[in-house]
């Protein structure tokens, strides 16, 4: 059970990495 909850873990800061870049692109349209 711990592995899995691990494993949740990695998954939610991958995406969390995602909505940063994402972020990072639309400012620099902006721009």
């Amino acid at each position: 059970q711990e592995q899995e909850q691990h494993e949740e873990e990695e998954q939610e800061q991958e995406l969390e990495q995602e909505q940063e870049q994402y972020q990072e692109q639309e400012r620099q349209h902006e721009v």
